[in-house]
């Protein structure tokens, strides 16, 4: 008896704490990593690479457990800003150091699907050129997530990390703007003048690690962050930042004009207003307020910026809806069934293209534009059900005793598994760093009904 009242004395002094605390620290020296990247892609500054992963640590040391996840969260926006795989590493260890109890504690089971990617990907290392350092670099964001859901720790000040999330990507898409504008004097109708423009696919003169993703890349952390701050919404009350947040990515969206973006920006509404209601007056009522608010928004776009609506518009009407994708799907789909070498063992994560290339004894240019076939041309059947695997371990692993989870709970995982459909996964690090978040909110406790907290 005296056990289970110390436990629920612990769990109510941990919420507690999760809604009361302020951050105020965390927040402040959030600013000053963010204005080291300001410094050095808009003011064009340079100084060593090093310096933010220094910062990183810096951080991490001061930081409680949230707050060390909220800066491995971080990273999804800040992935191409510096040498975001080692800060990965020294947050691993800091937090072991910081918190050992902890770690001692870990579910050591959790780390069966890791180990058995990482020996069948080490296996690759006959097929082809091989590099251990790039091994250990390919892995380090499956590391860490499988780290974080190894702990035992359940209850993630989740209305925290997902404000981190949304600003840090707001942040992210802010300098990329600000960098495309600089090259045309700050006049925005002029990005448009040719017809061809799609925000994220400007070069940088920094010379190494600037502030830069593609449209496609920058569309899918917007819809990520609009989902986070739904969420965020339905926990605690809506709150005026956050609307201004989701503004802010609905616009950077939209300029991507990624049809990726807009197709599961609709899927996320709609998902939005069935999982978090279950009142069929309700469901009406929202389905009407979506409908004359995406119509109010596609009218001033239409007259505020003509441009953007027309070139949307256009994107939606070309030959090829899937800019290619349909070409690299049959090729690689073509290779992986008909040449038994891929389809049990895969050409290795390494060097995807080349190999696949040797194999084919024909060229293509590009890795798989879709998630769960590049798993499969990467390390084949045996590979494609490890990788199922650890996802089945990390819903699993997030499941509190007791505890229900609402539909909204899986919402961002279902995204994410959309957005792959035409995109990478494996090769492409900032998602696989989202893992992190997926998790999160996996855990997190989301009220069917809007209860009436403070917002934070």
């Amino acid at each position: 008896m005296t056990t289970i009242i110390n436990k629920q004395a612990i769990d109510m002094e941990n919420t507690y704490e999760n809604i009361s605390k302020s951050r105020s620290k965390f927040w402040i020296l959030m600013l000053g990593f963010m204005a080291l990247i300001y410094v050095r892609n808009i003011m064009k500054i340079e100084f060593p690479i090093i310096i933010p992963l220094v910062y990183i640590c810096f951080m991490a040391f001061l930081s409680d457990r949230d707050e060390i996840v909220a800066l491995g969260i971080s990273l999804v926006p800040f992935s191409s800003a510096f040498q975001y795989r080692y800060a990965l590493l020294c947050l691993m260890v800091i937090y072991t150091v910081k918190f050992i109890d902890d770690v001692k504690r870990s579910k050591i089971n959790v780390y069966i699907p890791l180990v058995l990617m990482m020996v069948w990907e080490v296996l690759h290392v006959f097929s082809g050129e091989f590099s251990f350092i790039a091994y250990f670099q390919g892995f380090s964001e499956l590391i860490f997530c499988t780290f974080i859901i190894s702990l035992p720790k359940k209850n993630f000040d989740f209305s925290f990390l997902t404000r981190v999330l949304a600003i840090t990507i707001v942040f992210a898409c802010s300098i990329t703007f600000f960098k495309l504008l600089d090259k045309v004097n700050y006049r925005f109708e002029a990005l448009f003048l040719d017809g061809k423009y799609r925000f994220g696919s400007a070069e940088d003169e920094v010379k190494s690690y600037a502030m830069s993703y593609n449209a496609n890349a920058l569309g899918f952390m917007c819809n990520l962050g609009i989902s986070a701050l739904f969420l965020r919404m339905k926990k605690l009350r809506v709150n005026f930042v956050d609307i201004l947040l989701i503004s802010a990515m609905v616009f950077y969206g939209l300029l991507t004009l990624a049809r990726s973006f807009v197709i599961c920006l609709a899927l996320l509404l709609v998902m939005f207003m069935f999982a978090s209601e279950n009142r069929p007056g309700k469901v009406i009522k929202n389905i009407a307020t979506i409908t004359i608010l995406s119509a109010v928004l596609l009218f001033v776009l239409n007259l505020v910026v003509p441009y953007v609506f027309e070139n949307i518009l256009a994107r939606f009407n070309e030959d090829d809806i899937t800019g290619g994708r349909t070409y690299l799907m049959q090729w690689y789909g073509e290779q992986i069934f008909k040449n038994p070498k891929i389809f049990f063992f895969g050409t290795g994560i390494q060097n995807l293209v080349a190999n696949s290339n040797e194999l084919a004894h024909i060229e293509v240019t590009s890795v798989p534009h879709n998630g769960m076939q590049e798993v499969m041309a990467a390390w084949g059947l045996p590979g494609f059900v490890i990788f199922t695997a650890f996802c089945i371990v990390m819903i699993s692993a997030s499941k509190k005793k007791g505890k229900r989870r609402n539909m909204l709970n899986f919402m961002p995982s279902i995204l994410m598994f959309v957005m792959i459909q035409s995109g990478q996964l494996i090769t492409s690090g900032f998602k696989l760093v989202a893992f992190v978040f997926l998790y999160v909110t996996l855990c997190a406790e989301i009220p069917k009904e809007k209860n009436s907290k403070k917002a934070i």
